[in-house]
């Protein structure tokens, strides 16, 4: 998803699977990795 010039990208599990998920945020103009974290 694009916002406010930034890309956020999401990971997913199915439901049966255990563990958390990532998510990066990417600057659109330069690619720059702003934010990066794994949940549960």
């Amino acid at each position: 998803m694009l916002l406010d010039g930034y890309w956020i990208v999401n990971g997913t599990l199915p439901e049966s699977y255990i563990g958390g998920t990532f998510e990066v945020t990417l600057d659109a103009k330069d690619g720059r990795v702003v934010c990066l974290w794994h949940g549960e």
